[in-house]
């Protein structure tokens, strides 16, 4: 049983040179596909900023995993002016990134009762 494994392709008719480059082309497309080299790293970066935000006694606090950095507001308007000034501060003027869009992720979400009948 150890015997040839090979596949062996029986044509019904002659394959021509065009088409045997053009399926040689196609192939290789295909296998340059297949490595991770053909597109960069940041193709595959969601392009926003995350930050995960809970109340810490009095404050709200914003931490964003990646890139990492967090801070603080007494409130939701000032957590999000404090927020855009970090992210200002933190990249140089021109970096895409300095227009990349916010998500604020809460991890405490309020619950509201049902008004009682």
């Amino acid at each position: 049983m150890g015997g040839d494994r090979s596949i062996k392709l029986e044509l019904k008719r002659p394959v021509n040179d065009y088409a045997r480059s053009d399926m040689f082309d196609t192939l290789s497309t295909v296998s340059s596909l297949a490595t991770t080299d053909f597109m960069p790293h940041s193709f595959f970066v969601k392009k926003e900023f995350i930050f995960n935000v809970e109340q810490d006694e009095d404050m709200l606090v914003a931490i964003c995993p990646e890139p990492e950095m967090a801070t603080q507001g007494q409130d939701l308007e000032e957590l999000i002016l404090m927020i855009r000034d970090l992210i200002q501060c933190r990249f140089e003027e021109g970096d895409e990134r300095t227009r990349w869009p916010i998500r604020l992720h809460f991890l405490d979400d309020p619950v509201l009762q049902a008004p009682s009948a």
